[in-house]
């Protein structure tokens, strides 16, 4: 899933800047996979291959990499 505007301005100065507003969002959003986490704040977030969000605090390596949201303590 991506970020991606509905309707792009016709001014070429407007439309450049919805697509660096657009490549802004998806970076910061990511798919949800841990090749591509959410990023909030220093954290990203990830829905792992058996549906359980995990969360760490550096790039994960791999699917099962991080913490399961709620198993903390």
């Amino acid at each position: 899933m991506s970020f991606q505007y509905a309707i792009r301005s016709a001014d070429p100065v407007q439309a450049q800047r919805d697509r660096e507003l657009e490549d802004y969002l998806n970076a910061i959003l990511g798919d949800g996979s841990w090749q591509a986490p959410m990023l909030l704040g220093a954290y990203r977030l990830w829905v792992d291959a058996t549906g359980d969000l995990r969360i760490k605090s550096s790039a994960p390596t791999s699917d099962t990499d991080g913490t399961v949201v709620g198993t903390q303590s």
